[in-house]
């Protein structure tokens, strides 16, 4: 079985070492940094703490860029993801502004191999009037016409929805909104609607879905579909770069330094790290191999400074040391094991008939969203009753 995610302090587990193999001194400093060691070399993911610097409760605040780069948390084991935040003034009501977070922006580690070098000729801003390039959105509209019965919407997002009419064209079109915009989102589709419009909008500059269409089934309810880009402009970072720069934030990891590719404002990392208490002190966790490949590697320290000078026969030591490689090795397995519903989202990633491309644009957060299949007469397949 999985892991079940508690962690417990490293005391119990030093008591132990004085109950089981008879020490009477064990140097807690000594004993913390084996511990750390003994983690690492298990070297499982699910042996650490998540931790996400968003301010909430006990976790750290967001991390502050100030000339290209900010410092690497101290705690830092291993890094997940980060993503920029990017902030707006608002007016706090009493002549002010406060700061507020407007939206996040994916960031990728550079590929670039002059990641420090290229800024410099980056220009901070183009002046307004000056921008030579436009961020094009697709823009797909379904007008609506007829007085009863119901359409077939497909293509949009791979999905099959029904539109049905109700008392007039511009509440059907809101009440489809209110059903569907949901599921639509998670496709990277933005549904809404205006008068007897269905509007669908790409979440992303330069990311495209298929056409919708509209397929009258009862009634005379049926629609016209009509194809748009929505053109803004766009701030850009030097000639070369021909893209929406919220698509371009960059990282690279150096010398204690997570180094980005704009010069100041604030990241938010998720990342793993050490497990502690209140008191600062390492914690483990509660599963029984991890309790014992700490154990032993606690003695097996010990015993290799006494084998050292001679207190202890090979045979002591050696059978410590096997032990601690033994339950550092079933550690590490039982770690690995994922849980019923981690499988489950592990199959709903890789069995698809339409693989998701860029989910690193919405931070995973759907990877483990099930596809959706239709038969032939627009029923969901998954709901079938055999």
């Amino acid at each position: 079985m999985a892991l079940n995610g508690n962690f417990i302090s490293f005391q119990s587990i030093i008591e132990a070492v004085y109950r089981r193999a008879g020490y009477q001194i064990v140097d807690w400093t000594e004993a913390v940094e084996v511990i750390g060691e003994t983690i690492r070399l298990i070297g499982a993911l699910p042996a650490y703490e998540t931790i996400t610097t968003n301010g909430r409760g006990t976790n750290p605040n967001p991390l502050e860029v100030a000339d290209f780069r900010t410092a690497i948390p101290t705690d830092l084991v291993t890094l997940k993801a980060l993503r920029k935040i990017n902030l707006i003034e608002e007016d706090d009501g009493d002549g002010g502004t406060n700061l507020q977070i407007s939206n996040f922006a994916p960031m990728v580690e550079s590929t670039d191999i002059f990641h420090e070098s290229i800024r410099e000729m980056w220009n901070d801003e183009i002046a307004a009037g000056t921008y030579n390039y436009t961020a094009l959105t697709q823009v797909e509209t379904i007008t609506l016409s007829g007085t009863s019965g119901t359409a077939s919407i497909t293509g949009a997002g791979d999905l099959t929805k029904t539109v049905t009419f109700s008392s007039n064209l511009i509440t059907t079109a809101s009440n489809f909104v209110t059903a569907n915009a949901a599921t639509y989102l998670a496709e990277g589709i933005t549904l809404t609607s205006s008068d007897e419009d269905l509007i669908f909008t790409a979440n992303t500059s330069g990311n495209y879905f298929t056409q919708p269409t509209i397929t009258n089934t009862s009634g005379d309810l049926i629609g016209t579909v009509v194809g748009s880009t929505d053109s803004n402009p766009v701030k850009i970072y030097g000639q070369e770069y021909k893209i929406n720069p919220e698509a371009i934030y960059t990282y690279k990891l150096d010398k204690g330094y997570i180094q980005t590719n704009f010069k100041e404002g604030y990241v938010e990392a998720v990342y793993t790290g050490f497990a502690t208490d209140d008191h600062g002190f390492p914690m483990i966790p509660d599963d029984q191999k991890f309790v014992e490949a700490v154990r032993w590697s606690l003695i097996q320290h010990i015993d290799y400074k006494k084998w050292r000078v001679g207190e202890i026969t090979d045979k002591v030591f050696q059978y410590s040391d096997q032990q601690r490689d033994w339950y550092i090795a079933a550690a590490r397995s039982k770690a690995s094991i994922p849980s019923l519903d981690k499988m489950e989202s592990i199959k709903e990633m890789f069995l698809r008939t339409n693989p998701k491309i860029r989910e690193h644009d919405n931070y995973f957060k759907y990877s483990n969203v099930g596809e959706r299949m239709y038969t032939h007469d627009n029923k969901d397949y998954r709901l079938r009753r055999y």
